[in-house]
């Protein structure tokens, strides 16, 4: 068995056994994640999908593209740390229990942290939910300018990849766009949060009860789900627009069960949430943000709904663009400093 990883600036792919591979965007895969059972197909443009049940020609011309990849990615590098913001990488532990005993996994993790011993309080940072092909490829997230102004409130931040995504473990989750169980996958990503959360407490620079749960996308939407979970030290949630399953101008899958999924969180979330959305956010539009937010409130969640003016030609990624910083940090800080008067101004 041949197993090798490699990686672009572009492209990431890695062989093993047979062409089990997917290439359609930057990121990059842990043999220990990949399971043989999990369905991959090849994606390489100009070239026709070739799956590792193909034929042997569509399997020596995939040989030849993964080759000229390998050939065309000897120079990347991995970004260098921020030293300024004490930037670390770690593999966060999480046990799952599953019907035939008990599944050890490892969730790989950034955190940031200002100067100083601390105590600190803590910001858990989640990252989006990109298509189902792209999510095994991303990038380690770090949202640097951003988790830079946190850094700079007096924040820890730590951003957990969750499973399936990037080099963390695990595989991820297949669903049908016309059946899309939110609600249980809420549930089920704000494991890995809770897990670092775990993680983070035992660190002695910060301090356990004053934790911020904060997401972009379907991060927003993992931290929600969390915060209705709840757990000792929880102050507050930002969702920066929050959601999942939107195909953009497609619609979003199974609408009904979104909507229906933050209505059931509401019911035992106990923390206030700030959810930030712009006009002219083309994944999940003001009416859309509207209905999650009254269905939320009406099952007794405490929900802040700001709705930004429109920026640029798609306000749904505000928060990860760094010209946006100065649109949502005001809004951030309104909110944070009632509930955490020690952080920074």
């Amino acid at each position: 068995m041949v197993t090798g990883m490699l990686r672009s600036g572009l492209w990431r792919f890695w062989f093993h056994g047979e062409m089990s591979c997917d290439i359609e965007s930057s990121g990059y895969e842990s043999p220990a994640a990949f399971q043989s059972s999990f369905p991959v197909i090849l994606r390489i443009p100009g070239i026709s999908s070739l799956s590792h049940q193909g034929t042997a020609m569509r399997r020596k011309t995939a040989f030849l593209a993964l080759l000229f990849l390998f050939l065309s990615s000897a120079g990347y590098a991995e970004p260098p740390l921020a030293q300024d913001l004490h930037e670390r990488v770690v593999r966060v532990p999480i046990i799952l229990k599953e019907l035939f005993g008990e599944r050890k996994l490892s969730l790989e993790t950034t955190i940031f942290k200002p100067d100083g011993d601390g105590p600190f309080p803590l910001l858990v940072l989640s990252h989006g939910t990109p298509t189902f092909g792209k999510r095994r490829f991303m990038e380690r997230v770090r949202y640097l300018d951003e988790s830079r102004e946190f850094v700079k409130l007096g924040f820890v931040v730590a951003i957990p990849m969750r499973r399936g995504y990037g080099s963390s473990d695990g595989n991820p989750v297949l669903e049908k766009c016309s059946d899309a169980p939110h609600y249980k996958i809420g549930l089920d990503e704000a494991k890995d949060l809770l897990a670092t959360v775990a993680y983070m407490k035992k660190e002695p620079y910060v301090d356990g009860k004053r934790i911020v749960l904060a997401g972009q996308s379907g991060g927003g939407f993992a931290s929600i789900a969390c915060a209705a979970d709840g757990f000792d030290g929880l102050v507050a949630v930002i969702s920066f627009a929050g959601g999942r399953g939107s195909m953009q101008s497609g619609g979003i899958c199974s609408e009904s069960e979104l909507i229906s999924a933050y209505g059931k969180y509401g019911k035992t979330c106990r923390v206030p949430t700030l959810w930030l959305y712009t006009e002219n956010d083309l994944f999940f539009p003001p009416r859309v943000a509207k209905d999650m937010h009254e269905a939320f409130v009406r099952s007794g969640g405490q929900a802040k709904l700001i709705m930004l003016p429109p920026f640029e030609h798609n306000g749904h990624y505000l928060f990860s663009n760094k010209k946006g910083i100065g649109i949502w940090l005001p809004e951030v800080k309104s909110f944070l400093q009632p509930l955490l008067p020690t952080i920074a101004d």
